[in-house]
């Protein structure tokens, strides 16, 4: 498991109405954001590192409550089946329980660039509610490496 927010202050301004009545792991796309140098960047790699990909994710809560992912991924060597699959499989965990599968929806960062500045792709997840003291963490689902 990958601990992605411990202690890191994330600021983002912007606002967004929501749908009722959306299914349990559905989301809607809200406006992106620019990445900070505050945000956290790791990376998951395979094949002795012949293989792998960046990522910079932060979820946070809204007013409401409900859980907003932000983040983009980046690909290192080719962007092949394998790296499309591993994006496809990962997973955010909150409190030890998977809220999240599937972040083929980020923008992708080419190859070489910094994360900072670039525009990270938002999702506000309507039936997630974050509580004051979740804890986060990026897993993979049946990928093998």
């Amino acid at each position: 498991m990958f601990k992605i927010i411990a202690t890191c202050v994330v600021s983002v301004a912007f606002s967004f109405t929501t749908a009722a009545g959306a299914s349990a792991q559905s989301s809607q796309e809200v406006p992106p954001v620019k990445i900070s140098k505050d945000w956290p960047q790791d990376a998951i790699e395979w094949n002795r590192g012949r293989g792998a990909i960046n990522y910079s994710v932060v979820p946070f809560s809204n007013n409401s409550g409900q859980l907003v992912l932000c983040g983009a991924v980046q690909y290192q060597g080719t962007k092949g089946a394998k790296s499309v699959e591993v994006v496809r499989e990962l997973q955010l965990e909150m409190n030890g329980r998977r809220v999240v599968k599937n972040f083929s929806w980020m923008p992708v960062i080419t190859r070489g660039e910094s994360f900072v500045g670039k525009e990270a792709g938002c999702r506000v997840y309507t039936k997630v509610t974050v509580p004051k003291d979740a804890s986060f963490g990026l897993s993979l689902g049946k990928s093998r490496f």
